[in-house]
């Protein structure tokens, strides 16, 4: 069962949810929940105490989250997973991050992601270009591409991280509000890009200081600022985390 309200329904019918439970067979794989602008939460998270009699595991996208709701909901260890993350490396570095002066940014353009945080990055950084890739999904999030500054270009919008060439970037960026473990993140790290990324939900788990920096307020413009100086400042240590 992987986040469709149709199969939670499902499984809080009364009768339907006890077949569930006979066959020992309902997986329930829940990622995080949604934050809005005015602090309400949603997810379907909310569902499980309902249909907790029925499932016969949990499955979840990060050992944080997986802590978080067990605590939460008095979950059976037992019962609980999380999903770990090895990847294997593109085997090429892209050329970028040895001379390149061009940071990466590419995600929804919604509250969660934070992409206005971007224009007020590059404000301190003029020397550098940002380059920003994706569409609105949700419509949540305001902010005017006239306040763009002129380091700043919108890409449009990208299907998939493989659509991008990456070959001009030295490193990515990402700004994330709240999340789990994003794909982008995997696909980036994937390719042998560095990245400064927050340190929300599940991203500790997995981005260390091999990979990328980590910066702890997901909202601070200096702490952005400083883990970008730190990466744009050293041709070495980009290298190093693009191994």
């Amino acid at each position: 069962l992987v986040h469709s309200y149709a199969g939670y329904r499902l499984a809080e019918h009364p009768e339907l949810g006890k077949m569930l439970a006979l066959s020992d067979r309902l997986l329930v794989s829940a990622f995080c929940p949604h934050i809005h602008a005015d602090g309400r939460v949603e997810g379907y998270f909310r569902h499980i105490p309902a249909i907790d009699s029925s499932a016969a595991a949990y499955i979840f996208d990060s050992e944080t989250y997986a802590r978080e709701l067990t605590g939460m909901y008095g979950l059976e260890p037992v019962r609980v997973h999380s999903l770990k993350y090895p990847i294997a490396a593109a085997g090429t570095r892209p050329p970028g991050i040895e001379h390149g002066k061009t940071v990466l940014w590419a995600s929804r353009l919604d509250f969660q992601k934070n992409p206005g945080l971007v224009f007020e990055i590059a404000k301190n950084l003029p020397e550098t270009m940002f380059h920003i890739y994706g569409r609105s999904v949700m419509s949540d999030d305001e902010f005017s591409w006239a306040a763009a500054p002129p380091n700043v270009l919108y890409k449009g919008e990208f299907f998939g991280f493989s659509s991008i060439t990456i070959d001009e970037y030295c490193l990515f960026l990402y700004t994330a509000r709240f999340d789990g473990m994003p794909n982008i993140i995997l696909e980036v790290a994937a390719a042998g890009l560095p990245i400064v990324t927050s340190a929300v939900g599940g991203i500790p788990e997995f981005i260390g200081p091999a990979e990328g920096v980590l910066v702890a307020d997901s909202c601070c413009v200096d702490e952005y600022v400083a883990g970008l100086r730190l990466l744009l400042g050293s041709r070495e240590l980009r290298m190093s985390m693009s191994e």
